[in-house]
């Protein structure tokens, strides 16, 4: 059976089979979303012991000759890497949540906005990769730098 969506320029027809596949995808989907709640629940967890336990785990730290406040400073990170893992988990949960609903209901509507959660996912990793690239290559520079500096110094 064959489902037609209605665009004022064009239409859209989904088969069968990819409507399984939208459905099998919003499945998988919906089981990564629930394992990413479930890191996001974890990593905020060991924020919380790092941020509660800090300064004992500072005076650790700084007997082993890292700088004070450690402890509490990997809390942070912790907390602002769970906050960033959580938007593109939010967006795949609702992704799964509205291509069932529009699969069920056969509606244009609810199957755009899952798209539309979908892109916002994969834009969110894509701004990720670029950012992690530019950090590794000013890791690159920086080593480079370095490695001139030292050898310009001899």
């Amino acid at each position: 059976m064959n489902t037609e969506f209605q665009h004022p320029e064009s239409s859209l027809t989904l088969e069968d089979a990819a409507k399984m596949h939208l459905a099998e995808s919003a499945k998988w989907a919906r089981f990564l979303a629930i394992i990413g709640f479930v890191l996001i629940a974890l990593i905020v967890l060991a924020a919380a012991l790092f941020l509660t336990m800090g300064s004992a785990l500072s005076d650790a730290f700084v007997q082993s000759g890292a700088p004070p406040l450690t402890g509490f400073l990997i809390g942070v990170i912790y907390l602002v890497l769970g906050g960033i893992y959580l938007y593109p988990t939010v967006q795949l949960f609702n992704f799964a949540k509205h291509t069932k609903a529009a699969l069920q209901s056969n509606q244009s509507r609810q199957l755009t906005e899952s798209m539309g959660n979908l892109k916002n996912v994969f834009k969110f990793f894509g701004i990720l990769t670029v950012i992690v690239i530019g950090i590794y290559l000013l890791m690159i520079v920086l080593v480079l730098a370095m490695g001139a500096g030292n050898l310009m110094g001899r």
